[in-house]
C-alpha cells in the first residue's frame, strides 16, 4: 500500500483538525480532571494522581496543570503553583517539545528563585539535561549527567529515580555512548524489577530494542519492542503504543521493508492523534516522508514532508529538523529544483554547528556535494566529498572504541538474576557480534579508501540483495507444502508468545495436534492424497483460528497451535471448527467413506511448572499421546 494523494489527504487533515479535537477532548475530560480544589493539599494530591498518567493523555494532563496553575496564583498557594508548572516543563521535555519545555523552564526559574525540593529541583535538572543536549554543549552536558547520577543515592522516592536514570541513559543513548547508556538502563531495569514497574520496564525495553537496532540486529530490536509493545496495551497507554510503533517502523525502515515501515508509522501517526500530540504526529509523518523517499516518490515525499515542518519548527528539537531540511534538499534535487535544493540546504547548513550526530553531517556532506555538482561547482562538491570521507573515518574510529561487550555480559548477569533467560541469551550472541564487528571496524579504517572508491558497485550489489531478501526469509519459515508457517517459525511465535506470558501476564496455551493413522492414507490412497490431505488440513486450521493465535507444521503429519487463551472452552471450540470444516471437504483421491480424525493434546502456561517454552510443549506433547492411547479423535489437556 502507497502513501497516495488520498492518504496525505488523510494526513493533512488530521493535522488540520487536530487542534479543534484536542480541545473538543479537554471540554469532555474536565469534569474529570480540572475542578476547584478546598486546600492546597488537595490540589497537590492531584497532582501526584496525574503524574500516573503522564505517559498516557500528556496533552490533556497539560490543559489540567493549567488550571491548577491559575487556582494556586489566585488563592495564594505557592507550593502547588511550583509543582505544577515543573511537572508542566516535564511533559514539556517528555514529548519532545523542546521549545516550550525551555520556555517553562525560563518562567521556572524566574519565579521560583530557590527553589528547596531536592526531588522538584531534581525534577528539573532532568529537564535542564535535555535542553541543554538540544545545543549540544558537550562540557555542561557530562557535567550535568554526573551531578544527576550522583544525586541518586540521596533520592526516597523509586520513581523519581528510575525517570532520571531513564533520561540520563538516553541521552547517553542519542550520543551513541551505548556502553553508559547500557550501564545506566541496566540500574533502572533493576529498580523497576523491585517496584515491579511495568511502565519503567517498557521504556527499558524499547530502549534496549533501540541499541540493538543500532547494532543491526533488527530481528533482536523487534523481539524487544513487541514485548515493549504488549506492556503498553496492557497498561492501556495509547503514547506508549504510538512511540513503540514509531521505533518499530523506524527498524523495518533500516531492514528495506518499506511496507511494513509504512503500517507502523501510521499506526504510530492515528495514535498519536488519539492523545492529542502535535509533536509526535509530525514526527511520524516525517517517517512517512523518509519511506516516500526510499520508495522514490519524491512529490509525496515533499508533501509529507511540508505537513511535519510546521510542528517541528515550533518543538526546538534541533536535530530531527536538521534532519528534515537535509532531507527536503535531497527530494528537490531528485525533482531538479535546484533553487529549493539550495534553500533547503542552507537552512540545515544554520543548524550544522549544533548537530553531533556523525552519521547526520555525513548525509549533508553527501547532498551538498550532490547540489554542488548539479550546478557544476566540481571544485567545490570534490571538496565536500573530502569531508564526507573525514566523517566516515570518525564513524569507523569511534565505533571501534565502543567496547560494549563488557557491559552487555553485565547486563546479562542481571537480567538472568531476575529469571530473564531470554533477554539473556539474545545480549550473549549480541556481545559476540559486536566483538566481530569490533575487528571490522579496524580494518575499515585502513580500507577506508577503497570503500569509497567501490561504494557504486556496493549501492548496486545492495539493491539486489534487500531486494530478494525479504523474499527468500519468507521461504526460509514457510512449510512448501501447505504454506503454512514451518517448524522454524511456529517455534520462534511459541518462544515469543512464551516470554510475553511469563513477563507480561498474557494467557497463553500449546497444542499439538496430530492426524490419526496419516500412513494408513499414504499407503492406500497414495502420497499425492497425503499431501492434498496436509494441504487442506492448514487451510482449514488458518480459517478456525483467532486472528491473534497461530499454528504451524511442526513435522509429518503434527502441527502446533500457539493460542492466546487458556478457557478450555474456547479451545474445544477450535478443534471442533478444525473437525467441521476438515469434515466438509472434499478431497480427490480419498474415498467417500473416508473420515479424517485427529488427536490433538493442550497445556496451560502455568508459572509454576514451565521453566522454558520447551517445558511447556513436552506436557501438550504428553497430552497429545495420552488421547492417541485413549481411541483417538479427541481433545486432551494437561491435568
Amino acid at each position: 500500500m502507497f502513501i497516495n494523494s488520498k492518504t496525505v489527504t488523510h494526513i493533512k487533515a488530521m493535522l488540520t483538525s487536530f487542534c479543534i479535537g484536542a480541545f473538543i477532548f479537554c471540554i469532555c475530560l474536565s469534569t474529570v480532571f480540572a475542578k476547584d480544589f478546598e486546600t492546597e493539599q488537595d490540589a497537590l494530591t492531584h497532582i501526584d494522581y496525574l503524574y500516573s498518567l503522564k505517559g498516557r493523555q500528556p496533552d490533556v494532563i497539560l490543559e489540567d496543570l493549567s488550571a491548577i496553575v491559575k487556582m494556586s496564583k489566585r488563592e495564594n498557594w505557592t507550593d502547588s503553583a511550583m509543582r505544577a508548572e515543573v511537572m508542566q516543563a516535564e511533559i514539556y521535555s517528555f514529548v519532545a517539545d523542546h521549545k516550550k519545555a525551555e520556555e517553562a523552564l525560563e518562567l521556572l526559574h524566574k519565579n521560583y528563585p530557590s527553589i528547596e525540593d531536592d526531588g522538584l529541583l531534581l525534577r528539573l535538572k532532568v529537564v535542564e539535561l535535555t535542553s541543554i543536549h538540544q545545543h549540544g554543549d558537550i562540557e555542561k552536558i557530562q557535567q550535568l549527567e554526573a551531578l544527576l547520577l550522583d544525586s541518586i543515592s540521596s533520592i526516597n522516592d523509586d520513581e523519581l529515580k528510575v525517570d532520571v536514570l531513564l533520561k540520563v541513559a538516553y541521552i547517553q543513548y542519542l550520543d551513541s555512548r551505548y556502553d553508559k547508556a547500557i550501564i545506566t538502563y541496566n540500574l533502572a531495569y533493576s529498580m523497576a524489577q523491585d517496584t515491579k514497574d511495568q511502565d519503567a520496564t517498557g521504556h527499558i525495553l524499547v530502549a534496549l530494542g533501540n541499541i540493538y537496532s543500532k547494532q543491526r540486529d533488527y530481528q533482536s530490536a523487534l523481539n524487544y519492542y513487541t514485548t515493549a509493545m504488549s506492556i503498553a496495551e496492557n497498561l492501556e497507554q495509547k503514547f506508549g503504543i504510538a512511540v513503540t510503533a514509531y521505533n518499530v517502523g523506524y527498524t523495518f525502515l533500516l531492514m528495506g521493508n518499506t511496507t511494513e515501515a509504512r503500517e507502523y508509522f501510521l499506526k504510530s501517526t492515528q495514535t498519536y492523534d488519539e492523545v492529542g500530540s502535535e509533536v509526535g504526529m509530525a514526527q511520524a509523518t516525517n517517517m512517512l516522508g523518509r519511506v516516500a523517499m526510499a520508495e522514490e516518490r519524491w512529490s509525496d515525499a515533499i508533501d509529507l514532508f511540508m505537513l511535519a515542518l510546521p510542528s517541528l519548527e515550533s518543538s526546538g528539537n534541533i536535530q530531527t529538523l536538521f534532519q528534515l531540511y537535509v532531507d527536503l534538499a535531497a527530494v528537490t534535487l531528485n525533482l531538479k529544483q535546484l533553487d529549493s535544493a539550495e534553500l533547503y540546504l542552507t537552512q540545515a547548513e544554520n543548524l550544522f554547528p549544533q548537530i553531533e550526530n556523525k552519521h547526520s553531517k555525513q548525509l549533508f556532506y553527501k547532498t551538498s556535494s550532490g547540489i554542488k555538482a548539479a550546478l557544476f561547482q566540481f571544485e567545490e562538491a570534490y571538496s565536500t566529498i573530502q569531508k564526507m570521507a573525514a566523517i566516515q573515518l570518525e564513524i569507523f574510529e569511534q565505533e571501534a572504541e565502543q567496547d560494549t561487550q563488557k557491559y552487555l555480559a553485565e547486563f546479562n548477569a542481571e537480567i538472568t538474576e531476575a529469571r530473564n533467560s531470554a533477554l539473556e541469551s539474545e545480549n550473549e550472541l549480541q556481545a559476540l557480534k559486536l566483538e566481530s564487528q569490533s575487528e571490522t571496524y579496524r580494518l575499515g579504517v585502513v580500507i577506508v579508501v577503497l570503500v569509497l572508491c567501490l561504494f557504486v558497485a556496493t549501492a548496486i550489489l545492495l539493491f539486489f540483495i534487500f531486494r530478494n531478501r525479504n523474499h527468500f526469509r519468507k521461504l526460509a519459515l514457510v512449510d512448501h507444502l501447505t504454506n503454512a508457517p514451518n517448524r522454524r517459525a511456529i517455534l520462534q511465535h511459541a518462544t515469543l508468545y512464551f516470554e510475553q506470558a511469563k513477563y507480561c501476564g498474557n494467557a497463553l496455551a500449546i497444542g499439538i495436534l496430530d492426524l490419526d493413522k496419516f500412513k494408513y492414507i499414504n499407503d492406500h490412497f497414495g502420497h499425492d492424497v497425503g499431501d492434498a490431505v496436509l494441504q487442506v488440513f492448514a487451510e482449514k486450521c488458518q480459517q478456525s483460528i483467532r486472528a491473534q493465535d497461530c499454528f504451524g507444521r511442526y513435522g509429518g503429519e503434527e502441527w502446533l497451535f500457539v493460542l492466546e487463551q487458556s478457557e478450555h472452552e474456547n479451545i474445544s471450540r477450535i478443534f471442533e471448527r478444525i473437525r467441521a470444516l476438515v469434515n466438509d471437504s472434499e478431497i480427490e483421491g480419498l474415498g467417500e467413506s473416508y473420515s479424517i480424525t485427529f488427536s490433538m493434546g493442550v497445556a496451560v502456561y502455568d508459572e509454576k511448572i514451565d521453566q522454558n517454552v520447551s517445558d511447556l510443549i513436552k506436557r501438550a506433547d504428553l497430552a497429545v499421546y495420552k488421547a492417541k492411547q485413549s481411541g483417538r479423535d479427541k481433545l486432551v489437556f494437561t491435568d
